[in-house]
């Protein structure tokens, strides 16, 4: 890409400028190496459309940022080394993505709801936008989040912009509309009034329950649901770890030859779709035994080679007991499971195989 596509795309230095849209395969930068004198033009190589947030010249050429058209006011310096280019990308949440309140309250996405289908409050007819186990209240004792809760809900209700939520300490007065109590010159001067004591009163002259609970009818059905649910105003945020940076399926790959099994990072084939591992073998459908076949005399002397293999083994303790030829049946199976059995047997632990009788 050379002449008219590299000045449209990138600045006179070679950076992208800032707010800049890109897309797979549009420049993305431009290095000059200085020992050879030639200059080297970098492409997006991510099949999302991404937007230039931020570039960091290091070496004394400083950093520029914000939006777009924002420039480096000092200019760029001779001698800068290294250059990082901040790129944003837009998405919209899927099922796997992270999720975390300020309080470590973490979790991932089970699944994405319909707003429709989603509970409704009886009072206000809001609908949560996150809906969460709350199991995960005394594993990790965010209590501070339950008390955020009921502090962003009375703050909501009385209009107040700042409201101090923290679970380590006495208020005074009863309530955010207490204006007797409260002291005006220090609002958040200690007292002798607990935090859901506090809050809890707020919302009771609202017309709430004392404790934050509401009553959600069923988004599907209209019928109220049978329990309270806690419900409330809270601060979350989505973290880094997201489902389209984490899937790990690749087509090809290292594999351990014993266990034909990858040897690190992702798996060579999604598992619900078709194993990385997957043989052929014979099992027999007397015993059950996927290790004790072998081929008869018989399919020996007329067949070789490949064609020997391809025939029907017998099973040599079948037919070797019964004084007849017991013929197995070709199943498909993981490798792994059949070296399994293979270390099983040398503890004199049998595995038995259920073929069907259409096999």
């Amino acid at each position: 890409v050379k002449g008219e596509k590299v000045v449209k795309d990138l600045d006179y230095d070679g950076i992208p400028y800032i707010g800049q849209q890109v897309h797979e395969g549009d420049p993305i930068c431009r290095v000059l190496n200085k020992g050879t004198g030639e200059a080297k033009l970098e492409k997006y190589k991510e099949g999302e459309v991404a937007w230039v947030e931020q570039v960091n010249m290091i070496g004394g050429g400083g950093w520029w940022g914000g939006g777009a058209g924002a420039r480096n006011p000092g200019g760029i310096k001779d001698g800068s080394e290294r250059m990082s280019i901040k790129l944003r990308l837009p998405r919209n949440p899927v099922v796997g993505d992270k999720f975390s309140s300020r309080h470590g309250q973490k979790g991932v996405m089970a699944i994405l709801w319909p707003q429709a289908d989603m509970p409704f409050s009886g009072t206000s007819g809001i609908s949560p936008d996150i809906m969460f186990n709350p199991h995960g209240m005394p594993s990790r004792m965010t209590i501070g989040m339950l008390i955020e809760f009921m502090a962003g809900k009375a703050a909501a209700l009385t209009g107040m912009p700042v409201v101090n939520a923290n679970s380590f300490r006495q208020y005074r007065g009863k309530g955010l509309l207490d204006t007797e109590h409260n002291n005006e010159k220090d609002p958040y001067a200690p007292g002798d009034t607990t935090a859901h004591e506090y809050f809890g009163e707020t919302l009771k002259k609202f017309g709430y329950e004392y404790l934050g609970a509401e009553e959600l009818y069923s988004g599907m059905h209209g019928v109220p649901l049978k329990t309270h649910i806690y419900m409330g105003v809270v601060y979350y945020q989505r973290l880094r770890h997201m489902v389209l940076d984490k899937f790990q399926v690749r087509a090809t790959g290292p594999i351990d030859p014993l266990t034909r099994q990858p040897v690190k990072g992702p798996l060579l084939a999604d598992r619900l779709l078709k194993c990385s591992d997957a043989c052929e073998d014979w099992v027999c459908p007397e015993c059950g035994s996927i290790l004790s076949y072998a081929h008869s005399p018989e399919t020996v002397k007329r067949y070789s080679g490949r064609e020997a293999a391809a025939q029907a083994p017998i099973c040599r303790a079948c037919s070797t007991e019964r004084g007849i030829e017991v013929r197995c049946a070709a199943v498909t199976l993981p490798y792994v499971f059949r070296y399994m059995s293979a270390e099983f047997a040398s503890m004199n632990i049998r595995l038995r195989l259920r073929v069907q009788e259409d096999y």
